[in-house]
């Protein structure tokens, strides 16, 4: 999925071009679908990664701490393992540090921890792309819900346009349906495999 598209299949939901937009293409892109919607989509719906000891940043202050790479964008994190398997306690420490207990090094450790989709959405799996894309829209509506509400027309050269209420409208009021049916719906979830960042003795799905 690409910005154009994504973007183009937001603002056709809302209506456009024959319906106005208050909101630039660049605001959109920016607010809305690599930001917020791609955060909440992040938040019920993570991408997840296996990071090991070679990608952490030993704090130069904390003992047992140590600092995710600056692109990770952390959601949480799930396990840590030793090299041999065993589970290690944890704390993870918002947004991009973790504590490691009783750990004198993480050398050969793998964290599984679960991160925000990509940028440039290549993580979104095909099949999740329309419930991505009806976040958005359900985030764009809320924002210019109000706006609509306070003018009902702009005037142009043309005459007047009409601003169109109702689409918005409807897309605020399903937002409360659309999180309890859609995106809290994790059974449905296809089974896809983590990005491997540094772990090649993991098994595969694991």
């Amino acid at each position: 999925m690409t910005d154009s598209y994504c973007l183009k299949r937001i603002k056709n939901k809302l209506g456009y071009p024959y319906q106005v937009i208050e909101k630039s293409d660049k605001d959109i892109l920016e607010d809305i679908i690599h930001g917020d919607g791609r955060k909440l989509f992040s938040t019920h719906r993570p991408l997840q990664k296996y990071i090991s000891n070679s990608d952490m940043i030993k704090s130069a202050i904390y003992k047992s701490v140590w600092e995710f790479p600056i692109d990770a964008e952390i959601v949480t994190v799930e396990r840590v393992v030793d090299s041999s398997g065993l589970d290690m306690s944890f704390d993870f420490i918002h947004p991009n540090k973790i504590r490691i207990y009783r750990a004198v090094n993480i050398n050969y450790t793998v964290i599984t921890a679960k991160v925000l989709h990509s940028k440039d959405l290549t993580s979104i799996p095909y099949n999740e792309e329309d419930i991505f894309i009806e976040l958005c829209t359900i985030l764009l509506a809320e924002e210019l819900l109000p706006i609509k509400k306070e003018f009902a027309r702009v005037g142009t050269p043309i005459g007047d346009i009409e601003m169109d209420i109702e689409t918005v409208q409807r897309y605020v009021d399903s937002k409360q349906d659309f999180f309890d049916k859609k995106l809290h719906n994790v059974s449905k979830l296809s089974k896809r495999l983590p990005l491997r960042f540094g772990a090649s003795y993991m098994n595969e799905g694991k």
